[in-house]
């Protein structure tokens, strides 16, 4: 179910396996606040995209933040999002992820493009560090930015946490894979408000 071209929704990014890889499904934050419903899933999946929409809720409105809340801290330190990494993830670059487990932290390394499976198989960038975890399960969603030069209060959303890779069942690794901003903006974005943060 879409709004349409124009319509005065806004829009948040998530990926597609929070959101059971459907449209219109019901979607809370990790603390059981309503936020809306999932949208565009099945055009990101048909993009072999692990990306979805959050159309959000009456009354709910983008902040244009990432919050930079480590675990156990309920303070709501935040960056303001200035834009998306339009030509996507670069090779070799270096990145930040606010997700839930280990966050906020940078030395994110950015590697090459794969496939990663779960439910559905779909294009992912793998990242690495290769001293320590930087992401676990249950960051699926949370963002990947940088910071901009000059501007230390401002940052550039880059992708989202898709999962991690490990072959011993540990619950953190140092090497997973994301999904880029650029490519659902691509494919759905034009004529939509979407929230970066």
């Amino acid at each position: 179910m879409h709004a349409g071209v124009g319509a005065s929704y806004q829009y948040m990014l998530t990926v597609a396996h929070c959101t059971a890889w459907a449209d219109n499904q019901s979607i809370y934050n990790g603390a059981g606040a309503y936020m809306g419903y999932s949208d565009y899933v099945a055009e990101l999946i048909t993009a072999n995209y692990d990306l979805a929409l959050i159309r959000l809720g009456a009354g709910k409105t983008g902040a244009g933040k990432i919050y930079l809340t480590p675990p156990g801290d309920n303070g709501f330190t935040n960056k303001t999002v200035a834009g998306y990494a339009a030509s996507g993830i670069m090779t070799g670059a270096e990145y930040c992820v606010s997700a839930r487990k280990l966050s906020p932290r940078c030395g994110v390394f950015a590697g090459s493009q794969s496939v990663f499976c779960t439910a559905l198989c779909t294009y992912v960038i793998d990242v690495y560090n290769n001293n320590y975890n930087i992401f676990c399960h249950g960051d699926s969603g949370g963002p990947v930015y940088y910071y901009i030069t000059g501007y230390p209060n401002s940052v550039i959303a880059a992708g989202l946490v898709k999962g991690i890779y490990t072959n011993n069942g540990a619950q953190c690794s140092n090497f997973g894979a994301i999904s880029g901003v650029s490519t659902a903006i691509d494919t759905v974005g034009q004529g939509l408000t979407i929230t970066l943060g």
